[in-house]
């Protein structure tokens, strides 16, 4: 229950900072344009705090979302009490003494801002530093796993080597991490032999059927153990190195997979943890195949690195905005064709429930993940919110900005019974919306 509040205000709050941004764009047309703002409310409600005039700044009662309140309101009330064909006499920065132009301007802006604000999110995520293996070339020899690797290679075996050591060079050509190692050996692969050389010796080393028989030492220091797992019960727990596993001396990962392919009823374990050893007892999860489950993950050496350069980053971050709107355009077309509501709109407790969760299990990874998880839901919510206001109906940008462009067309401002009208209807659209939302 605790689990689903927090994913629940973790989701809310990045869907209230959407909603923000949106209003943000409405605020910045509105001081180009010369439209008066008077009120700038981050929250909904009553203002509980209060400052600056023209505009107000305010912090909402309701911690949700946010709204930005255009000068114009006495100009539509002084309309209807004189039953006017149109809005006459709007004040200076009145949102009705601004040209219908200007206004489809002031709308349109809100979606784009969400579009704007999605391209950033994407270019920052594009821009973080992403994880990659980055362990030292140290080899396992495949062939001393029999079990594991049935008629592996024994070239290198039968050249004096051991699993444990460190490769140097491979063919004069000097290696520092297992990426550059294997992938040297991939381009030799075909070659009737290659020079090795490892802890100060040189090796000859001939591939079969384009396999030299190496695999990546792992040294067996645990990283993660599953909650609630057996392991965890005995424990186990993150930085114990393992030692032996059912008498079992245990010198790298594949000694553990060794342990997997056991038929063991109890797994008694030696571990080093502090400089001290322990002995930890338990009986084993076994899969359905019959293999012993394994709760537990051992600690790999990596780095970060960025994989694109900032110009790169933004067209890629552009295109993937262009892609997220199309399929969200797609989904909405296949509503009105038929397609479920409830699997094209999530109500705002479930989306909320589930941006947040998302968004927490990625921190529990890593922060780095964390935030490139973040940053793509956050893209993908801005997009959607853009598409969903530029739909043609009353209260919606898109509804306004179809009003201001018939206006243009007439060459003057519509009755103020249809801006009532349009204020009556968008409020009954948008409850019904936020209900149908809620209890979806």
């Amino acid at each position: 229950m605790l689990n689903t509040i927090i994913y629940f205000l973790v989701g809310l709050l990045g869907i209230s900072l959407i909603i923000l941004v949106h209003e943000s764009g409405h605020f910045i047309a509105a001081c180009i344009l010369g439209i008066d703002v008077e009120v700038v409310s981050i929250g909904l409600g009553p203002g509980i705090f209060k400052w600056g005039k023209n505009p107000r700044f305010q912090i909402g009662v309701i911690p949700f979302g946010g709204l930005c309140k255009l000068k114009g309101e006495d100009d539509l009330k002084r309309a209807l009490a004189r039953k006017d064909t149109h809005v006459r006499d709007a004040e200076s920065g009145s949102l009705y003494a601004a040209s219908p132009l200007k206004r489809m301007v002031l709308y349109f802006f809100g979606p784009l801002m969400n579009i704007i604000f999605a391209v950033i999110c994407l270019f920052v995520c594009l821009n973080l530093p992403v994880p990659v293996k980055d362990s030292q070339p140290r080899v396992v020899l495949a062939c001393e796993y029999e079990q594991l690797f049935p008629g592996a290679n024994t070239s290198a075996l039968e050249a004096g080597m051991h699993t444990g050591q460190l490769v140097e060079s491979v063919d004069g050509i000097p290696v520092g991490s297992w990426n550059e190692f294997e992938q040297l050996l991939t381009e030799r692969r075909y070659c009737g032999f290659v020079v090795l050389r490892a802890d100060g010796q040189d090796y000859t080393v001939s591939p079969v059927n384009g396999s030299f028989g190496f695999a990546e030492f792992v040294e067996p220091v645990v990283s993660e153990v599953a909650e609630g797992s057996p392991e965890a019960e005995a424990g186990l727990r993150a930085g114990d190195r393992i030692l032996t596993a059912n008498s079992m001396a245990v010198g790298n990962m594949f000694d553990i997979f060794l342990l997997q392919h056991s038929s063991a009823d109890e797994v008694l374990m030696t571990i080093l943890r502090d400089g001290k050893e322990a002995v930890l007892v338990y009986v084993p999860e076994v899969l359905e195949s019959g293999l012993l489950k394994v709760n537990f993950k051992l600690r790999t050496e990596g780095k970060l690195v960025r994989t694109y350069t900032p110009l790169k980053a933004l067209g890629r971050a552009v295109a993937e905005t262009g892609s997220i709107f199309s399929s969200g355009v797609d989904a909405l077309v296949g509503l009105f064709g038929g397609g479920s509501l409830k699997g094209t709109v999530a109500g705002t407790f479930s989306a909320s429930e589930s941006i947040g969760e998302i968004t927490v299990e990625g921190f529990n990874q890593n922060f780095v993940t964390g935030v490139r998880i973040c940053l793509y839901l956050m893209a993908a919510v801005s997009t959607s919110l853009a598409i969903a206001n530029l739909l043609p109906l009353p209260s919606l940008d898109g509804g306004l900005i179809m009003l201001s462009l018939v206006e243009l067309v007439k060459g003057k401002n519509s009755s103020p019974k249809v801006y009532l009208f349009f204020q009556i209807m968008g409020f009954v659209i948008v409850i019904t919306f936020v209900a149908l939302m809620t209890f979806l």
